[in-house]
């Protein structure tokens, strides 16, 4: 009779430490979830500030050109260009793929985004031909002092290969047209020997609007 009881004591108790448990990762979730919808308003508003409330200060934010910039400052800056340019008026969707708690201060978390209303796009960006621009974002939030703070963020564009279903071709199918002489990025990113000319208008690009998406 006495082992029964403590056999019931004890999956009473580990009952209860699972319900705390899954309150705790919910609670966590709901709090990640609620920041991204707070980016998606701010970014339909056109407000860099509030887009930027959540990145840590040291953070690092790596554009859909490959371009790592660190700190909040730099970010909201980047993002304050483009609702002043190229992504002015636009709206914006995100859909969470996946959130994963590594720890239960740090949240992994895939977003799928989708842009609109642009008037057009960064130099170097090919438009798509739905006029919808895709992206996958990755963000890494840590808690400190019971606030989340994004301390990573990248963005990827997706390829049109990617959009209408098919595979993606691995880095050794692809095929670059032919080299030509000059410089494709001039300063920013040094001295790297254009692979292709363009044939939109780069000087924005060339004049350091190195925007965000």
């Amino acid at each position: 009779m006495r082992n029964i009881s403590l056999a019931v004591m004890l999956m009473v108790f580990l009952a209860v430490v699972a319900v705390i448990t899954t309150v705790a990762d919910s609670s966590r979730e709901v709090a990640v979830q609620r920041i991204i919808s707070e980016e998606v308003a701010a970014w339909n508003a056109g407000d860099a500030a509030a887009y930027s409330r959540h990145f840590a200060v040291q953070g690092t934010f790596t554009n859909i050109y490959g371009l790592v910039f660190d700190g909040h400052d730099a970010f909201e800056k980047r993002h304050a260009e483009s609702f002043a340019t190229f992504f002015k008026g636009s709206s914006r969707q995100e859909k969470i793929r996946r959130i994963r708690f590594v720890t239960p201060d740090v949240a992994i978390v895939d977003v799928d985004t989708e842009v609109r209303g642009f008037a057009r796009m960064p130099p170097g960006v090919p438009a798509p031909a739905d006029g919808v621009l895709r992206t996958r974002l990755l963000q890494v939030f840590v808690k400190r002092s019971g606030e989340w703070w994004i301390e990573t963020y990248h963005n990827v564009d997706v390829k049109a290969q990617s959009v209408r279903g098919q595979q993606q071709p691995t880095p050794s199918q692809h095929k670059f047209p032919p080299a030509r002489s000059g410089r494709a990025f001039g300063p920013l990113l040094g001295d790297v020997p254009a692979i292709a000319q363009p044939s939109y208008d780069s000087r924005p690009f060339r004049d350091g609007a190195i925007l965000c998406a």
